[in-house]
């Protein structure tokens, strides 16, 4: 099984530093997942799309309810 090392600010790929330096920004420090998943900038880039598209929408439900409450089905 492979290793990944994980990268900081400075050895990380340079489409993956863009990526990493908000990262760091919103957690105040550069958590491992990112930091490895860095290794890879389409990885990095798809994760953060995904992160923040959900954040977005568990943030505020349209209609009041939760999506997976029992009266959202």
């Amino acid at each position: 099984m492979s290793r990944y090392a994980p990268h900081t600010a400075e050895s990380a790929p340079a489409a993956s530093r863009a990526g990493l330096d908000k990262v760091a920004r919103k957690f105040g420090r550069l958590p491992n997942l990112f930091a490895v998943m860095a290794e890879s900038p389409a990885a990095l880039d798809g994760y953060l799309a995904l992160h923040g598209n959900s954040s977005r929408a568990r943030s505020a439900p349209a209609n009041g309810r939760s999506c997976c409450s029992p009266s959202a089905r």
